[in-house]
């Protein structure tokens, strides 16, 4: 890793950096956000709902997710950078400060995608009445109904009833991973429905192979795996800054854990810091408490109770004074967090 990077990323946690270091510390973010996007993108991982024609443009997508980590305490540091990547160890390695700031940029990309999406597309239903409304946008797509069901085909000329001996009716349909293939193409070329839907059947029609119409819910099924933000799970294969990671079961755990501990120190200062209930020696102790169960859940699958995390491993002598209020307190992450917990492993 270069030291002017680790150089660069203490100045800005510290709150001493000047305007050019600004820019080179947005650029690096942006970067990071900008490297794994394209990774994800390349390995078919991540799909947009846009076009990505540049790196630019990309960076750009990048740098809108990740604004939200750019919020400046009064001493005028980044006070979310601070907290995740310290997250109570001010001695990292220089590895492992780049490490942590590029951990926490794609934790944050990632849940910037599937925060963005549920606001605009929740379900795709956008997806399925644009698929519906095709065939009076363009008079190259047909539709015709089979009992319950709804089928397109592609035609040019005069409209006019399908014909099903000319559609090669009696061949088998077109399987939904060669389907889900086509998707991925033809939303590379196209932004819009219809063109995509184009594009699509004009392929199935040239295929002597297989019939020369699909059904609504296969099309729909292929096109919302692709213009949805989706994500794979992480204990494939991938690759990111050059490094290449072939994750086991553990790495899997590692990648949850990861973002649940990142989301406990959140909670936390949110909850408590910020509103001066506790200080951060009390804080810390919480976090430690909240890091060992959780480990011991995502890792062990044990289900040790609350309380023998609070009295064992750690020195609790800063909360004996008022034990009943914090342990309720920590009931109540536990809860929070749990939830998140479930909201993570849903993600991957």
């Amino acid at each position: 890793m270069n030291n002017s990077n680790n150089y660069l990323i203490s100045r800005i946690i510290d709150g001493c950096y000047s305007h050019q270091d600004l820019k080179l510390f947005i650029n690096l973010c942006s970067s990071i956000s900008a490297a794994y996007l394209k990774n994800e993108m390349y390995y078919n991982r991540i799909y947009f709902p846009i076009v990505i024609k540049d790196d630019i443009e990309l960076k750009d997508i990048s740098l809108d997710l990740i604004a939200p980590l750019f919020e400046r305490d009064e001493s005028n540091s980044f006070k979310l950078f601070k907290h995740c990547i310290l997250t109570g160890n001010n001695h990292l390695s220089e590895e492992s400060l780049y490490n942590r700031l590029k951990s926490v940029i794609i934790s944050k990309t990632k849940q910037e995608l599937i925060e963005r999406f549920k606001e605009e597309e929740p379900g795709g239903y956008k997806i399925l009445r644009n698929i519906k409304l095709t065939p009076a946008r363009t008079n190259k797509i047909k539709k015709f109904n089979i009992q319950f069901n709804t089928y397109f085909y592609y035609f040019e000329g005069e409209c006019q009833e399908p014909v099903i001996d000319h559609l090669n009716a009696e061949l088998p349909e077109i399987a939904q991973d060669e389907l889900l293939e086509l998707a991925h193409i033809a939303c590379k070329k196209d932004t819009v429905i219809p063109k995509i839907l184009e594009n699509i059947l004009i392929n199935v029609k040239n295929n002597v192979t297989i019939r020369n119409f699909i059904e609504l819910s296969a099309l729909f099924k292929a096109l919302k795996n692709v213009l949805l933000y989706k994500t794979v799970p992480l204990d494939s294969n991938f690759e990111y800054n050059g490094h290449f990671n072939n994750n086991s079961g553990d790495d899997y755990n590692s990648y949850i854990f990861q973002e649940l501990y990142e989301n406990i120190i959140f909670v936390v200062k949110n909850k408590y810091i910020d509103s001066g209930k506790i200080d951060e020696h009390v804080a810390g102790y919480y976090n430690s408490v909240l890091k060992e169960y959780f480990k011991d859940i995502i890792f062990a699958n044990d289900r040790n109770t609350l309380p023998h995390y609070l009295n064992n491993g750690f020195d609790n002598s800063i909360i004996k004074d008022h034990y009943p209020q914090h342990k309720t307190r920590i009931e109540y992450l536990v809860k929070l967090c749990k939830n998140k917990l479930e909201q993570i492993i849903s993600k991957y």
